[in-house]
């Protein structure tokens, strides 16, 4: 009978040593799981947030700019006031001179000259790149009318009748030829970036403008 319970006794350190081994071993791997779950989870809140703010930041970048419209048609417009010493001559002069350095020319690019109306208007120019899909690209010019009325002391500007012109290479696929058409209701793939480079040039040239209209020194030889 010593012998039998001593032997149970025996088994049961042994297979207490294997419990509290196996155990261990299984608080051990309860432990990495938690962490191993936690580091997933942690990686899966980095990968949320970083896609959340890169949606975020496409939002705002296509929200950006602001076509502006009038009656349905694209319009920049502002009236500047400026001090009394600044006569309706002078801003005549400035006006036609900024057609000049803003597209090289006056003659080709002025349409009507009327100084004592106190009205200049002008043919403007630019080119914007269309990246129509993943294979073509297209050099986008873009033309539009710019009207400057002055007075004594303040003058208003008006930028519309946006139009487009764009040439197509023939292909197996398509005719080629001119496009052209009004920018007013233009939809187009990627058209977010477009108007989003002409609304930077037209932003140029009203900067470029101002700056002109500001200075005094131009001489009245045109």
């Amino acid at each position: 009978m010593v012998i039998k319970y001593s032997f149970i006794y025996q088994l049961s350190l042994i297979f207490g040593g294997l419990y509290e081994s196996v155990s261990q071993k299984f608080e051990i791997g309860k432990a990495e799981c938690r962490e191993k779950v936690l580091t997933t989870k942690n990686e899966t809140m980095k990968l949320l947030i970083t896609l959340s703010t890169l949606f975020i930041s496409i939002i705002c970048n296509s929200q950006n700019t602001v076509i502006p419209y009038k009656d349905n048609v694209i319009n920049y417009s502002e009236v500047v006031n400026l001090d009394s010493s600044y006569k309706k001559n002078d801003l005549y002069i400035s006006a036609k001179r900024f057609f000049v350095d803003a597209f090289n020319s006056g003659k080709d690019v002025i349409q009507l000259d009327d100084k004592d109306a106190g009205l200049v208007v002008g043919k403007g120019f630019f080119s914007v790149i269309w990246k129509a899909n993943f294979m073509y690209s297209y050099d986008m010019q873009v033309y539009h009318i710019i009207k400057v009325y002055v007075k004594d002391g303040k003058y208003k500007f008006e930028i519309t009748d946006f139009s487009y012109k764009y040439f197509i290479s023939s292909s197996q696929y398509m005719a080629g030829g001119w496009q052209e058409g009004s920018l007013n209701h233009w939809k187009g793939h990627n058209e977010d970036k477009v108007f989003n480079q002409i609304d930077k040039e037209v932003k140029n040239e009203i900067i470029k403008l101002k700056n002109t209209m500001k200075n005094k020194n131009y001489s009245s030889d045109f």
